[in-house]
């Protein structure tokens, strides 16, 4: 689903890249990932796992997102054996003292779901033993099944080399990391459980006690989604070329004529958005309702795959977008559940970035609807000129539209020009 540029953003190896010495040195390259990793202290489950080049804020809020989604889709997409559908909102998460957590961004996502934190002492691993003794598991038992591990001393590496046996791509290391995750360590009996596997004790305090709900759809986007500042006019807001609109929207834009409003927009979900109105924030749909549960990266996608079939046209038809849409969801959706686990860049310089490159100079239109003929039966079917000459060139005063004569009373058939609608009437 990605384009060559942000498959080089990513490090992702693209097929032709050793012919352009641009890319020559990066596409050959072998780099270090950073794995970010919350585990329930009661049942020693692994609740959440986010993949990213370097520790960073939004590493750490996509995986307290992460913590209150279920996660069967994982699962699904490496076809793991065992359900990873431990989710919940949590009461307290504790956390090191790395810049990713101590973020501003980070803390006021846990402010407003409601969860207490508290940061662990650097130096004293003991405060955060349970996470710290998980990644040792990591590192004993998962990371020696793979090419290129590195080891815990100089006596056990030898005169191996991990950087030259480093072979492995970031979508099968993503796959062994899920499977080994959901069907390994979820199933091996655990000593700080007393023999109890992590999956069995969930299964028996969940049953017990229960779980704390996860927050909805508009909770979520006001938590987790990215908080910008976008222009309100008579047309609504546009982001990423989908249009948001609401009569409690334009009522506010009569009252107060703000220039700015504050967004919260979830890439996840762009079927709506969060707009804030003095103090209060309300919710405001997409005018096109089949965006709801479409991800952004989804959307730009069916965008850019409509373009490439017309490439000079700047009129893009919503019908063709959404079918694009369906079927790119249809192939790609255990792709899209895999690569979930990795950390999506949506920052404004990228928002930007993409409004300006693909969705500049574009508008969408919708086709025109079979409608009734004012003076007889029938319906009347609009001409393909309706979708680009008629929106370009409208009647006006000086130049009125020639209206259609009537011939062969008697059978109903209205001759057309190849630029007039044609009528079809039953006699």
């Amino acid at each position: 689903m990605l384009s060559d540029d942000e498959k080089r953003q990513l490090g992702l190896y693209i097929k032709g890249d050793e012919k352009d010495p641009r890319y020559k040195g990066k596409a050959r390259r072998r780099d270090r990932w950073t794995l970010t990793a919350a585990i329930c202290c009661a049942t020693r489950c692994i609740v959440g796992m986010v993949l990213s080049r370097s520790a960073n804020s939004e590493a750490a809020v996509q995986l307290l997102q992460m913590i209150t989604t279920n996660k069967g889709a994982w699962a699904d997409a490496v076809g793991a054996l065992t359900p990873w559908d431990m989710h919940v909102t949590p009461e307290l998460i504790v956390f090191d003292g790395g810049s990713a957590f101590k973020s501003m961004r980070f803390r006021m996502a846990a402010e407003d779901l409601g969860v207490m934190w508290e940061m662990a002492m650097n130096g004293v691993p003991e405060n955060r033993g349970t996470i710290e003794r998980a990644f040792k598991t990591f590192g004993s038992d998962f990371a020696p099944r793979l090419s290129g591990h590195t080891f815990a001393s100089i006596m056990e590496k030898g005169d191996a080399d991990p950087e030259k046996r480093a072979a492995l791509t970031l979508d099968d290391f993503t796959f062994a990391l899920l499977r080994w995750v959901i069907d390994i360590y979820h199933n091996t009996p655990h000593h700080g459980l007393g023999g109890e596997t992590p999956v069995k004790a969930w299964r028996r305090l969940a049953k017990l006690h229960g779980v704390t709900p996860p927050p909805d759809a508009e909770m979520m986007r006001l938590c987790f989604g990215q908080e910008r500042e976008y222009r309100l006019d008579k047309t609504g807001i546009t982001i990423l070329g989908v249009r948001y609109q609401s009569e409690e929207m334009q009522t506010y834009l009569r009252r107060e004529h703000p220039e700015k409003v504050s967004v919260r927009w979830h890439p996840k979900d762009i079927g709506a958005i969060s707009v804030k109105w003095g103090k209060t924030w309300c919710n405001v749909p997409a005018l096109d309702t089949s965006l709801q549960g479409v991800a952004a990266q989804t959307w730009l996608t069916a965008v850019r795959h409509v373009r490439d079939a017309n490439p000079k046209s700047n009129r893009l038809d919503n019908v063709a977008v959404r079918d694009a849409i369906t079927a790119i969801k249809a192939r790609n959706e255990a792709a899209m559940a895999a690569a979930g686990l990795n950390l999506e860049d949506w920052s404004e310089k990228r928002c930007a970035k993409e409004e300006k490159k693909l969705l500049a100079g574009i508008e969408f239109v919708e086709r025109k609807e079979l409608r009734q003929v004012k003076d007889g039966l029938g319906m009347e079917i609009p001409a393909s000129s309706e979708l680009t000459v008629a929106a370009e060139k409208p009647s006006t005063p000086e130049t009125p539209a020639k209206p259609a004569k009537r011939a062969a009373k008697g059978r109903g058939i209205t001759p057309t020009s190849p630029k007039s609608n044609m009528t079809i009437e039953e006699n």
